[in-house]
């Protein structure tokens, strides 16, 4: 967990007592665990940290945006971190480096979720600006396609910070809203 007041926690989940704490900036914290268990990542102003689980040892990037990430996920792979952030732009980070790699522009109001598929290759996000759009991560990082929703949802106030994710059969991805899902 991460609090507002600056502290990373591990929890036994046997005794539910604190195992282990580390100071990370103070603020909102989205967080995010790669595939193998190994770094967290953590929301700040502006920017990510990334967490080495074994040792504590923390990096820090910012990539100019303002705010906190409403949300990080990182690729199946684990070898990046994309940060879902408050101006509608998405930030592709490399997580061994900690540096951002891309921004990702085409939203026009706060990015509320993403899904990567399942081979990592590409990135889906959906914004409260009713938009969802599925972004190509190989070759010229173009936009793959855009998919605007009907305007009798209210995204502003909907988003119930559910992830996204596929659907079993690997077809489908799936946003979450109060009534169902996109």
């Amino acid at each position: 967990t991460a609090s507002d007041r600056g502290e990373l926690a591990w929890w036994d989940l046997r005794t539910q007592r604190k195992a282990r704490a580390l100071e990370i900036a103070s603020g909102y914290h989205a967080l995010a665990l790669t595939p193998d268990g190994l770094t967290v990542a953590v929301g700040i102003d502006g920017g990510i940290q990334l967490v080495d689980v074994g040792t504590g040892k923390v990096r820090t990037a910012t990539a100019g945006f303002a705010g906190s990430p409403s949300w990080l996920r990182f690729s199946p792979d684990g070898t990046s971190v994309v940060s879902a952030n408050l101006d509608g732009t998405v930030t592709r980070w490399d997580a061994k480096s900690a540096r951002p790699l891309e921004t990702l522009r085409g939203h026009s109001n706060a990015v509320q979720q993403l899904v990567f598929s399942l081979d990592g290759t590409t990135l889906y996000t959906v914004s409260s600006d009713g938009t969802a759009i599925a972004w190509g991560l190989t070759g010229n990082r173009s936009v793959k396609r855009q998919f605007t929703f009907t305007h009798d949802r209210d995204f502003d106030g909907a988003f119930d910070r559910h992830p996204g994710r596929f659907s079993p059969d690997g077809e489908a991805v799936l946003f979450t809203w109060p009534g169902g899902e996109l």
